[in-house]
This record gives C-alpha cells, sequence and structure tokens, in this order.
C-alpha cells in the first residue's frame, strides 16, 4: 500500500464520503431500477436532486443573513 498519500486527495475523499452519506439518508439506500443503465440514470438523478436542495439551503441561509444585517442596521440608527 503507498504509504506517502497526499493529504489533500484523502480530504477530497472524506467530502465524497459524506455526501454519499448525506444522499443515503435523506434518499434512501436502495435503488429501485432493475437494469444497470437506469441505475445509473437513478444515481445521477438523486445527485442533481441533491445539488438543487443544497443549492436552496445555501440561498435561503445567504437571505436570512442579510435581511438580519439589514435589521441590525436599522436598529443601530
Amino acid at each position: 500500500m503507498k504509504t506517502d498519500f497526499p493529504l489533500s486527495e484523502y480530504h477530497k475523499r472524506s467530502l465524497v464520503e459524506t455526501v454519499n452519506s448525506v444522499e443515503k439518508r435523506k434518499f434512501g439506500s436502495t435503488l429501485s431500477s432493475r437494469l444497470h443503465p437506469d441505475k445509473l440514470k437513478e444515481v445521477k438523478v438523486i445527485d442533481v436532486v441533491y445539488d438543487v436542495r443544497r443549492c436552496i439551503q445555501l440561498a435561503y441561509i445567504i437571505i436570512i443573513g442579510f435581511l438580519q444585517s439589514q435589521t441590525a442596521l436599522k436598529t443601530n440608527i
């Protein structure tokens, strides 16, 4: 086994494993498709849904933070 594995590459693996874990918890760990090409399509759809969901969450956090900062500015005036 290779002992001088770069830590930056290992960190990327941990991020991928985290996303896989979240997808399994949110969308289930089983696929309903029987054929391999259909399973690949199903996984791609799950990936897209996860990405859209994550973008919406981040946009919500940014908007709420912006609105709270605007409220804080108004109360300080």
